[in-house]
């Protein structure tokens, strides 16, 4: 019998099922705790493809690692400016808003390491400015955990930040050594991998109401509830909170998103 959610959201199930169906590969994979896979990550890396994404996907793990002390690095890789709540103002505001409440969002959650790359969503692309950034940002923090949007998500933006993390990752020496997690926006993923978030989804919440632009858009801290104490109850038979993600390791990563666009990144 279907949830609620899962009947208001037939769009995700149905492309997974998608998915599902060109990847079996995928299919009913054990799932496992990230901490069982990734005991304690040395650096973590966060890709954000509009001010938001990283605490509706990944919100909750952000803030268990940052309280093991782990640190934690978040890109916000576009100003957010398509955002329906913000069309017709300024183009001043537009693109300055979003950014402004991803400040507000990592103070509050203590992250100390925020960068703004500012691209205006509407001409994000895959450049050789975008991909020398990428690798800048890989080269420098090292990291041997990165979260971003699954691959198969609704949102173009998300489907390129792993075009070009991929592109970046092929080209580096010591991709072996990194663990991806794909996490939801506007997907489901093919779960291998959760955390439990349930001490920490108040947090969370409070995080995402500093968003209110998106916010009046739609009521994020709704659907992160619903959908996360869904996942808990798949996952652990019990109330809580708990975020899903597709984890594996770099190399595979990249052969991954090869296969998915049929060719070279």
């Amino acid at each position: 019998m279907k949830t609620e959610f899962e009947r208001e959201y037939t769009r995700f199930y149905d492309r997974l099922e998608s998915w599902n169906a060109d990847h079996p590969e995928y299919m009913n994979q054990p799932v496992l705790s990230l901490d069982s896979l990734l005991p304690l990550p040395r650096r973590i890396l966060v890709l954000s493809p509009h001010p938001d994404d990283e605490i509706i996907g990944c919100g909750g793990t952000i803030l268990k690692y940052q309280g093991k002390g782990v640190p934690v690095t978040i890109v916000q890789l576009t100003d957010g400016s398509n955002c329906a709540a913000v069309k017709g103002a300024s183009p001043v505001f537009a693109s300055t808003a979003r950014l402004r409440e991803a400040k507000k969002v990592a103070n509050y959650i203590g992250i100390s390491d925020l960068r703004l790359w500012a691209i205006p969503e509407d001409q994000f692309a895959k450049t050789a400015d975008t991909e020398a950034k990428m690798d800048q940002v890989l080269d420098e923090l090292k990291p041997d955990l990165i979260f971003l949007p699954f691959i198969n998500d609704l949102h173009t933006d998300h489907v390129l930040t792993n075009r070009i993390l991929a592109g970046s990752l092929s080209r580096l020496s010591f991709q072996s050594k990194i663990t991806i997690c794909a996490y939801e926006t506007w997907s489901i993923v093919p779960v291998n991998s959760y955390v439990d978030i349930s001490e920490f989804f108040t947090r969370k919440a409070n995080a995402l109401a500093l968003y209110p632009i998106p916010m009046k858009v739609v009521d994020y801290i709704t659907f992160c509830a619903r959908r996360d104490a869904m996942h808990h109850w798949d996952i652990c038979n019990s109330y809580g909170f708990t975020e899903n993600f597709m984890a594996m390791d770099s190399r595979s990563y990249v052969a991954l998103i090869q296969k998915h666009f049929g060719g070279l990144l």
